[in-house]
């Protein structure tokens, strides 16, 4: 994939170039992206794909999947007990059960 972003414009005025088999990422499918693919018979020769003011369909199979991140590596249920840790570097203050040893 090649990007060429326009001098002065904005990350959306973009330039991109798809080798064949690639996909577009959802991202840079608006209206300020022209978005060219190479030609099967001849990568020097762009095919327009997407020209300037318009958006490709939100099916297209030109449109790369969202990717999520796998959740069995993400706990998101809530700890059966309290999130603090007890390390010798931790100085507890406002304990009054306790004295300090200086």
């Amino acid at each position: 994939m090649i990007l060429a972003f326009q001098p002065g414009g904005s990350v959306n005025d973009v330039r991109i170039v798809l080798k064949q088999g690639e996909f577009l990422p959802r991202k840079y499918n608006t209206p300020q992206a022209e978005i060219y693919m190479e030609n099967e018979d001849n990568p020097r020769q762009w095919l327009l794909i997407k020209p300037l003011k318009e958006i490709l369909e939100s099916d297209s199979p030109l449109l790369s999947e969202a990717e999520l991140a796998p959740t069995d590596i993400l706990d998101l249920t809530m700890p059966a007990e309290p999130a603090t840790f007890e390390h010798v570097d931790i100085i507890r203050l406002g304990d009054d059960d306790e004295q300090v040893d200086d």
